[in-house]
């Protein structure tokens, strides 16, 4: 791509500014050292490339481990694939085992098992422990009974799932409210044209009526024309895109080249 702004810079300092040609090319020297090159403009996100300048020449770094740091700086470099590390590659520790790396973990003694947040902490009770066990454990049965301690295991399954179906049942409750609603707009709409029809076809009878007003209200219920789909194509004359459409019925549309619709010739 040419036109594109590149920096080459060795110890945050930009030895090199120059802008890519015809070819999306730059030449130029380099001295011994690590340089990055970047390379940045346009509607192109900002991209780099890390070279390594010898006195027997320029070597790319690699990253066997692919964790982002390069193998001459990476003290860890069997690093498993996916792992967080630090800036010497080496993973970041999770000391309770939860799932949060240290660095991140506001809560880093959690007890092993415990469901964590993002944080590393524990997420609270939303009531389908115990107490909703108890509860449900004499409806199903799957309690001791007496609903006491016996019954927490199962009837803390049952509670889940009694809940989940309170939420299924709300759903369903609000779909069928919305439904109802939409039905009574509907009916109270046709109801208010119907009316303005009548009241005005009264009021032609009586007498107290604008002849133009009851054309408007006739045409208002009748079909419009029958419009060429926007895919359909014509033929050029004196610069528009025209169509006789239904073929044979004399009846000419021509095709806003903005909006790709038919319009018709009157």
């Amino acid at each position: 791509v040419d036109g594109l702004s590149v920096t080459l810079v060795r110890d945050d300092v930009t030895l090199y500014g120059m802008v890519t040609d015809d070819n999306g090319q730059v030449l130029f020297g380099v001295t011994v050292g690590t340089i990055i090159v970047r390379v940045s403009g346009g509607m192109y996100n900002t991209a780099e490339l890390t070279i390594i300048v010898t006195d027997d020449g320029v070597v790319l770094p690699t990253d066997s481990d692919s964790d982002g740091v390069n193998d001459a700086d990476d003290d860890c470099p069997g690093t498993p694939s996916g792992a967080q590390v630090d800036d010497q590659g080496c993973p970041l520790p999770d000391s309770d085992g939860d799932g949060v790396y240290d660095i991140d973990d506001d809560c880093p003694d959690t007890t092993v098992g415990t469901i964590v947040n993002a944080a590393g902490c524990a997420i609270p009770d939303d009531g389908t422990g115990n107490e909703t066990g108890n509860e449900t454990g004499n409806e199903t049965g799957n309690g001791t009974g007496d609903g006491t301690g016996n019954g927490t295991g199962n009837g803390t399954n049952d509670g889940t799932g009694d809940s989940d179906g309170s939420d299924v049942s709300s759903s369903n409750f609000l779909t069928n409210a919305l439904l109802i609603i939409g039905i009574i707009v509907g009916l109270v709409v046709l109801t208010a044209v119907v009316g303005t029809v009548i009241i005005l076809r009264k009021r032609k009878d009586e007498g107290v009526w604008n002849e133009d007003l009851m054309n408007e209200v006739d045409h208002a219920f009748e079909p419009g024309p029958d419009v060429p789909p926007p895919g359909l194509d014509g033929e050029m004359r004196d610069g528009y895109e025209i169509l006789e459409y239904p073929a044979g019925s004399d009846s000419w549309w021509w095709k806003d080249p903005t909006t790709g619709q038919w319009n018709e010739w009157t």
